[in-house]
């Protein structure tokens, strides 16, 4: 009973925590991770002192990224999703009466992107439009936030058309995304305001190249046309995409393949114990069981009265191990995903894989027993 008890609360906590990973990667994280190729990019400050030098470069580096055959889409953004960077800032919304200090205006995170960005990432607009290309200097400024933003600040009313006040300037609400996941998929979206980097510029960012293929297949050549631009500006970090998503459930992946590894020992060692425990009964009771068998018994019920008394100590094991599983899981309540430490499901699941495996253990030497031959049973007493 004690080693069914412990194997029982290890595989329901292997149990909680792969349902949780297997719901932390079923998130949608509001973009197409799928084929893009990333790259971080930080002009120094000596080579471009000015904010017109950097969006000159950023033009630049567009263009020759979009030209690479293999590449379906190329932008670039201040903060990538998945990163673990974050840039916030503070905005007034027109119409409403400013706060006392600036540090109670509304807050926001910032996105400095490139006039596709949306398009690239397989970000959804909503409402309204994305930013392009004609959102530069000299025109009105415009910004897109997402979903997550316009239900803290506009509930029930759509924001498309009004202003909201950024660093002393105003900017026009010209569409509405779909929330994205910045800080991985167990992380509630932020609010988010999204501008072109030709309005409110960014020092440095990342590449998003989207690519026919393979997004390694394309790192070389985005490398060589980059050197064209400026041999002195490498650029760094590159991976896919997918790589970041991968990573944004490293943590959940490794304790949910740590305790499944120390639930199948221990689950092993239980039906082990199992058989070996019936084993050692049906030999101790061989006489016995000869006597019943002399005296009418069919091999079926004798199969069943071996059975039946090991069912009772598997029982009474998965239950212990089932309290202590849902106990003990409430230690770990902030480390699972999209479900509760006592779902049913998961508790009741594992406790008949508990009982299936323990009665096929106990079937072998159970089935040895209805094989007794009395005759020569009474004779070995």
């Amino acid at each position: 009973m004690a080693e069914v008890a412990a194997a029982m609360t290890l595989v329901v906590g292997a149990g909680l925590f792969v349902r949780s990973l297997i719901g932390l990667q079923q998130v949608d994280l509001g973009f197409r991770p799928e084929r893009l190729l990333t790259a971080s990019v930080s002009p120094p400050r000596a080579a471009y002192p000015g904010t017109e030098s950097v969006q000159n470069l950023f033009d630049r580096m567009l263009e020759r990224a979009a030209q690479l055959p293999a590449v379906d889409g190329v932008s670039m953004t201040s903060v990538l999703p998945l990163s673990g960077m974050q840039i916030n800032f503070n905005f007034q919304i027109a119409g409403r009466l400013p706060s006392r200090t600036p540090g109670e205006d509304p807050v926001a995170s910032f996105r400095s992107v490139g006039p596709t960005y949306f398009e690239t990432m397989g970000m959804r607009v909503l409402e309204g439009r994305g930013l392009n290309a004609l959102d530069r200097d000299g025109v009105p400024m415009v910004v897109v936030v997402n979903q997550a933003l316009v239900k803290r600040h506009w509930s029930g009313v759509s924001p498309v058309g009004s202003t909201i006040g950024i660093n002393g300037d105003q900017a026009e609400i010209v569409g509405i995304v779909a929330d994205v996941h910045h800080a991985g998929p167990a992380t509630p979206p932020d609010g988010e305001v999204y501008a072109t980097y030709n309005q409110l510029a960014a020092r440095g960012g990342w590449l998003v190249l989207r690519t026919v293929g393979d997004p390694g297949s394309v790192a070389s050549s985005l490398r060589a046309a980059m050197r064209e631009i400026d041999p002195n500006l490498p650029l760094a970090t590159m991976r896919p995409m997918s790589s970041l998503v991968e990573n944004s459930t490293a943590q959940p992946r490794f304790l949910a393949t740590l305790l499944l590894g120390f639930a199948a020992v221990a689950a092993t060692l239980a039906v082990m114990g199992v058989y070996g425990l019936v084993s050692f009964s049906v030999g101790q009771r061989t006489r016995e069981i000869g006597v019943r068998m002399a005296l009418g018994a069919s091999r079926g019920s004798v199969t069943t009265m071996v059975l039946g008394q090991s069912l009772k100590l598997v029982i009474g094991g998965v239950a212990l191990g089932a309290l202590g599983a849902i106990a003990l899981s409430r230690v770990v309540r902030s480390m699972l995903f999209g479900i509760e430490p006592h779902d049913p499901l998961t508790v009741v699941t594992m406790a008949v894989l508990m009982v299936m495996a323990a009665l096929v253990a106990s079937y072998v030497p159970a089935h040895r027993a209805a094989g007794i031959d009395p005759v020569t049973a009474l004779r070995e007493e």
